[in-house]
């Protein structure tokens, strides 16, 4: 499946729908339905490889702050 980059105005308006929604161009027409990713059937194969044993001890040894789902989309939703 090809992939088209969201800009961040845009990525943050998707990220907090729980519900697919039209995308439509500024004319009003229709581009396409954006399926959040948490409403996809769970078979459903994701293209992102998975991370390595470095990539996972990397993250479990690293001293950067973590936040959970939760504490994400409250902030999210604090954008407005």
């Amino acid at each position: 499946m090809e992939r088209i980059v969201a800009d961040d105005r845009l990525a943050e308006r998707l990220a907090i729908r729980i519900t697919p929604v039209e995308v439509v161009h500024a004319s009003g027409r229709l581009i396409g339905v954006f399926q959040p990713a948490s409403q996809l059937p769970e078979d459903h194969e994701s293209d992102e490889p998975e991370p390595t044993l470095e990539e996972l001890e990397r993250i479990m040894t690293s001293s950067e702050p973590t936040y959970t789902t939760d504490e994400v989309l409250t902030h999210l939703r604090k954008l407005g």
